[in-house]
Order: structure tokens, then C-alpha cells, then sequence
């Protein structure tokens, strides 16, 4: 299987002897037996069959690939990355450094927010670490994937349950197949092929055709009857496709990225031709 990459390579991160920017898929040479791919602006890291590897900008982080087993699940962001280690727990990287996040399973201290901010995480982490060393053992909760974002993470656990800030987040009860997080805004989706958004809406990428805040995942309205079987975002768009093979996107158009003319092309033809040479 050939592995091929383009996009932006300032810091060498696709490939280190390569122009800054590759403008057209390029053959990744240097990378063998590559599993999986986790990419932010500025590094990437690769999982192959030999373990974890970091290229690009490390930010002074050069113990991280020795400190990552090959069966963890890795969210990554920009400015920090997230894992289910190997005992179902979530571990957040900041400043070079992991540390276990503990959550518990009701909602007493109900969440209404994105996820938990850097200083959130932190001071979350030191009361946790304060507490009962028995209350953590006896509500352990096993977590089958983390999601982050450089100013959220949601948890999901084995029962199909999300979190944030450390509780369950407040919803409707469906199971949780997959979530997504953008730059200010999440969106998951259920094992029934519902569409939930929540987070800020001032992009339009809440889907719900206003530009406003909502603080709890709520259903797309105008994709109920439809059956959506995955979702992606990005920083301020949302993507889903139905089981019929039908994709949906909404949110910001700015660079073009729903597939529609930019502002600055109005006049232009959605579908079209160009030719380029790299």
C-alpha cells in the first residue's frame, strides 16, 4: 500500500528533504508499514508496525514516541494530544508530560460546556489526584475513545457514554458510536445514525440555521428521516454521510471548504477544471 501526503511541510513534517509546501500528492518514501495517521498544522505522527514516530515540530517534546505503547487510541491536536491507554483510562499530554483524567458517572456536577480547557484539565487533575485513592478504584469507568482538541476533550466509554470536564455530557441517552470536535464546537454521532451538535454556532457549523451557542448536544434537525452512518469536522465545519452515500456539510465557506464558491468567487462554477504543475 503507497502512502502519499501533500499540504503544508514547513517544518518537515511529511517529508524532510521536501519543498515547504507540497501542493500535489506526494509518494512518502521515508515511512514503512504505516497503520495510522494522526495530523495537526505543524507534525504528524505516524503508528507502524515498530511503534510510534513523530515528524515536524516537537515543541522541545523528545521523550513522546518512548512514552506511547502500540495499542494506545491517540487523539491529537495542535498543542496537545490525548490517549486510552492500555487499562481503558483517558491520558492527556501538556508541556511533555502525561497525566490520568478522572471522571465520574453521574451528572451531580452536570456538564454544559465544550470540554475542558488547559487550566480546567489542570486544576481538575489536582483535586482529582487529592481525593480517595478508593473512590477512583471503585469507579473506574473504561473508555473506548478520547477526542481532543487544543480547547476540548470528549471521552466516550465502553457503553456508548461521553464526557466532559469530567461527567457524563447531558443528551438524549443513545448510544455514541463516534464523536467529532472543531475548533469551537463538537458533533457525534448515535448507533441509530443521528447527528448531534453542540458548542458554538457563530460559523453556521452547528447546522441548526442559526448563529448562536448551544450547551448541550442536540440532533440536526434537518437530517432527521436520515440515516447518517459517519461524520468528520473541521475547525468550523461538520460533514456527514448517509448510509445512501449522500454527504452533507454546513458551517464555514471561507476558503470553500463545503465545496461551494469562496466569497471572493462568487461567479464561479462548482464543478469545474483546473490545471496546475507543482
Amino acid at each position: 500500500m503507497a502512502l502519499v501526503a501533500c499540504g503544508l511541510n514547513a517544518n518537515g513534517q511529511i517529508t524532510p528533504a521536501g519543498p515547504p509546501l507540497l501542493c500535489c500528492p506526494t509518494p512518502v518514501r521515508d515511512k514503512k508499514d504505516v497503520c495510522e495517521v494522526h495530523i495537526a498544522c505543524s507534525h504528524i505522527l505516524w503508528k507502524t508496525n515498530a511503534g510510534w514516530q513523530i515528524t515536524g515540530y516537537r515543541n522541545l517534546d523528545y521523550s513522546l514516541e518512548e512514552e506511547m505503547a502500540q495499542g494506545w487510541k491517540i487523539s491529537m491536536s495542535e498543542m496537545r494530544m490525548a490517549a486510552i491507554n492500555d487499562d481503558g483510562a483517558v491520558v492527556l499530554r501538556e508541556k511533555g508530560q502525561w497525566r490520568k483524567l478522572f471522571f465520574q458517572r453521574d451528572t451531580a456536577m452536570d456538564s454544559r460546556n465544550l470540554g475542558p480547557s488547559v487550566q480546567q484539565v489542570e486544576d481538575q487533575d489536582r483535586i482529582a489526584e487529592s481525593e480517595s485513592n478508593v473512590h477512583h478504584t471503585t469507579s473506574q469507568i473504561k473508555f473506548s475513545s478520547v477526542f481532543v482538541e487544543d480547547n476540548s476533550l470528549i471521552a466516550l466509554d465502553e457503553d456508548g457514554k461521553m464526557y466532559s470536564s469530567g461527567v457524563p455530557l447531558p443528551y438524549g441517552g443513545s448510544r455514541i458510536s463516534v464523536v467529532e470536535v472543531g475548533k469551537e464546537h463538537c458533533m457525534a454521532l448515535t448507533t441509530d445514525g443521528v447527528v448531534l451538535t453542540w458548542g458554538s454556532g457563530m460559523r453556521g457549523q452547528l447546522g441548526n440555521g442559526e448563529l448562536c451557542q448551544i450547551d448541550r448536544p442536540e440532533p440536526v434537525e434537518s437530517l432527521q428521516g436520515i440515516t447518517i452512518s459517519s461524520i468528520a469536522s473541521g475547525g468550523w465545519h461538520c460533514v456527514a454521510l448517509s448510509t445512501s452515500g449522500d454527504a452533507y456539510m454546513w458551517g464555514w465557506n471561507e476558503s470553500g471548504q463545503l465545496g461551494f464558491p469562496a466569497k471572493a468567487d462568487q461567479e464561479a462554477s462548482i464543478l469545474g477544471t483546473f490545471s496546475h504543475r507543482c
